[in-house]
């Protein structure tokens, strides 16, 4: 059996002590510390807190692998951020004017973020601050038990966030993940940004995970359009298998309408299929799914009444669909990653093919780029741009983007590698990738415009979309690599390329 973590406690006054009393309860060894001498909470520890062990705050921080800060924020400001350099740490406080003063630092924001940013080298997950310490210890409860409370777990370190959901369970709470709220606050802010930057296009792809909540992706699409002008704005995948192609094209033909005429779709399955179970959907019948509902999706686009019949949902009998587009179809893409007939399917169904390359030499997919283009030819339709969507993240130099993404990749890929049967990468691997070959865009501005510059030549495509962002990632580390790509890598492609 593995050995609980070790807790260190930091505050003594009404929150620290239960919190101590409920980890000491649930087996985790605790040391308790405030920002004086040890002997002075002496007493109330072997009264109060039995079985905690009292120390001076470096001892206590230095022994665990968990610190909780329990004190006012007041007094968090003179904490020295250093002392938590490589920690994980629980933030359980709140900003109480009444107790802390006003205090003109978490007057114009959210105190978890300021926390956050004021230990830049610890890893920071807010918990067991909003229920009040007067109830916190009486309304623990063992698992399944009918009256057991949810406690609330946000941080943006996917891995960070479940190590500590597992303490609230541990301690008598059902955890629930919140990170969802701001990670999508971030992401219209992200959108925002890179119209600010240069970036021609956005897109969001359809994700239900905890890690990555954007089951809805449109909605947010449509909060960056209504703050936006000129950037182009979609899907990075719609998994249209387990949604309805009429809901879709009505949700992004008003985005289009939000948008003045910016909106775009990719339609594939992406690499999640979390989607499946929850709509009710067998991932067994993904082939015929797709292919009905992308045959629907391509007379939509046609515009007018339709008449279509199948079997994966109720026919269409010279049936208008709302809001019509005001100036012919928007762009709509077929995403691929590999499947040659997939490919087929797009040219025939006059879709715009997106190649989704997430490992191995993106050159191999030059024979890819090349079929669609014969089967356009063949089913009588004019040329189709072709865009490359790979992952990558940009930094001021290699070394640091490599450093900043490595740990990130690795704990996603091997999160998702049993349902998709993925190969866990390993540092040599990643280093393949990140090579002038591989198919992850990850290293400095040059290093970045060079090998999206080659991946165009080399597949003769149109267009580039970088899947910024990994789970872990900070809201500061995505807006650089937003920031650099639209000031420097877009420029610098476009150069190369001529």
């Amino acid at each position: 059996m593995t050995e609980p973590h070790k807790l260190a406690v930091l505050g003594a006054g009404h929150v620290g002590p239960v919190i101590a009393r409920l980890a000491i309860k649930a087996g985790y060894p605790v040391a308790i510390a405030t920002s004086g001498d040890p002997e002075d909470i002496a007493l109330i520890t072997e009264l109060i807190i039995p079985g905690a062990r009292p120390r001076w705050a470096s001892d206590a921080v230095a022994g665990a692998d968990i610190v909780v800060l329990a004190i006012p924020l007041h007094g968090f400001l003179h904490l020295d951020p250093g002392l938590l350099n490589g920690k994980l740490v629980i933030d359980a406080m709140n900003y109480w004017p009444a107790s802390d003063g006003v205090l003109g630092t978490f007057e114009d924001g959210g105190s978890s973020e300021i926390v956050a940013r004021r230990l830049p080298g610890s890893t920071v997950v807010k918990a067991l601050n909003h229920i009040g310490y007067h109830e916190l210890e009486d309304r623990a409860r063992p698992p399944a038990a009918p009256d057991r409370r949810a406690a609330g777990v946000a941080a943006d370190d996917a891995a960070a966030a479940t190590a500590i959901a597992g303490v609230v369970d541990r301690i008598g709470y059902d955890p629930v993940r919140l990170e969802s709220l701001q990670t999508i606050r971030n992401v219209v802010e992200e959108g925002v940004f890179a119209e600010q930057v240069g970036v021609d296009y956005f897109g969001i792809g359809e994700h239900h995970t905890g890690y990555f909540p954007m089951p809805a992706g449109d909605v947010a699409l449509a909060a960056i359009a209504s703050r936006t002008e000129r950037i182009h704005v979609g899907s990075a995948v719609t998994v249209l298998s387990s949604d309805d192609p009429v809901r879709v094209f009505q949700r992004y033909s008003t985005l289009n309408a939000i948008s003045s005429g910016r909106a775009e779709v990719i339609l594939g399955r992406g690499s999640s299929i979390e989607s499946f179970p929850l709509f009710g959907y067998d991932l067994a019948d993904y082939e015929e799914l797709f292919e009905e509902k992308a045959a629907l999706f391509a007379d939509l686009l046609k515009g007018g009444p339709v008449t279509w019949q199948g079997k994966t949902r109720a026919p269409l009998l010279n049936q208008d669909i709302v809001p019509h587009t005001e100036s012919g179809p928007f762009p709509a893409w077929i995403g691929v990653g590999g499947n040659p007939q997939s490919v087929i399917r797009a040219a025939r169904l006059g879709y715009r093919l997106a190649l989704a390359i997430i490992g191995g030499p993106p050159a191999r997919f030059a024979a890819h780029a090349q079929l669609y283009q014969r089967a356009l030819d063949k089913f009588g339709c004019q040329p189709l741009p072709v865009l490359v969507h790979s992952p990558g993240h940009i930094a001021a130099t290699d070394e640091q983007a490599r450093a900043e993404f490595w740990p990130r990749w690795h704990d996603i890929i091997a999160l998702i590698a049993p349902e998709r049967g993925f190969a866990i990468p390993t540092e040599e691997s990643f280093e393949i990738e990140t090579g002038p070959h591989g198919a992850l865009h990850v290293g400095s501005p040059e290093t970045v415009a060079q090998k999206i510059a080659s991946t165009l030549r080399d597949l003769n495509a149109t267009r580039f979309d970088l899947k910024y962002g990994m789970p872990g990632l900070t809201h500061e580390q995505l807006m650089t690599t937003i920031e650099l790509y639209g000031h420097q890598v877009i420029p610098r492609v476009r150069e190369l390329l001529g």
